[in-house]
């Protein structure tokens, strides 16, 4: 995962993401070491994000769990209440414990963009390799503190790789 800046928003191919990064550094008055209370957050502001996104408890004992989970993240498999992970599995994906530990050790909004499947038809529904481009957010519950209490992800499908050579 890689640090977010405002001036690179449109390094995102999502426009899901680039709204809710859009909407997060607003919330953070345009600061990226600000942290934005969860409180503030509005779930008519984020529209047609909303079944894109996930809050993720981090608990006093440094694991994650999933508190809210929107309908397009629970079509691939996530479920609310469900811890994310295993802490020591090494994954750097997608709402991985390395990439949500990076966000609360770095305290900065992270991105990445990776590929599911196999090239040739072995993927997703037979397509082949999809691209997932994913976003986290630090948020406190606790304005003053600097402590990271929840964070913030939204994930979306910028591109299919249907054989070797074309995408989509």
């Amino acid at each position: 995962m890689k640090p977010l800046e405002l001036r690179h928003l449109d390094l995102l191919e999502s426009s899901l993401n680039r709204q809710v990064a859009d909407y997060w550094f607003k919330l953070a008055d345009n600061r990226p070491t600000a942290l934005p209370d969860k409180a503030e957050i509005d779930p008519l502001a984020l529209g047609k994000a909303l079944p894109h996104l996930c809050l993720i408890d981090v608990r006093p004992d440094g694991s994650f769990a999933y508190r809210l989970v929107g309908e397009w993240v629970r079509g691939l498999g996530v479920r609310r209440g469900k811890t994310v992970g295993n802490l020591n599995d090494g994954d750097s994906g997608f709402q991985s414990c390395d990439g949500l530990r990076r966000c609360l050790s770095e305290r900065l909004p992270l991105w990445d963009r990776q590929s599911y499947g196999q090239p040739g038809g072995q993927g997703v529904d037979g397509e082949g390799t999809v691209k997932i481009e994913a976003l986290v957010l630090p948020l406190t519950a606790r304005p003053g503190t600097g402590r990271i209490d929840f964070l913030l992800t939204c994930g979306d499908f910028c591109k299919a790789v249907v054989d070797s050579g074309s995408e989509t």
